[in-house]
Order: C-alpha cells, then sequence, then structure tokens
C-alpha cells in the first residue's frame, strides 16, 4: 500500500515537471500576445476583440 502511495506521489510529480516544462518552453518562444485591437489572426480580417478576443 505504501508502495503504491508512493508510486503515484512520483507520478503526479513527473506530471507537474511536464507542464512546468511547457510553459517554461511557451515563454521562450518569444511569441507576440494579440492585441485587442490588432487583426484576429484566424485571418478573418476582424478586430481581435470583435473576434476571438470576445469576452464570453
Amino acid at each position: 500500500m505504501e508502495a503504491e502511495r508512493l508510486a503515484q506521489m512520483q507520478q503526479l510529480s513527473h506530471q507537474d515537471d511536464d507542464s512546468a516544462a511547457a510553459a517554461a518552453l511557451a515563454a521562450q518562444t518569444g511569441e507576440r500576445k494579440v492585441g485587442r485591437n490588432d487583426p484576429c489572426p484566424c485571418g478573418s480580417g476582424k478586430k481581435y476583440k470583435q473576434c476571438h478576443g470576445r469576452l464570453q
């Protein structure tokens, strides 16, 4: 029973490491955030705030 709990804890800690690594990688890509008045990246021609940036 103790071994199962330890295995679960190790598995969960590895998942946290993976998500932290993914977040760090996303921050390093240098992708610029889309401004509210910039054209929407979907290609619709609308402003981002009128397309995918709309509050729901």
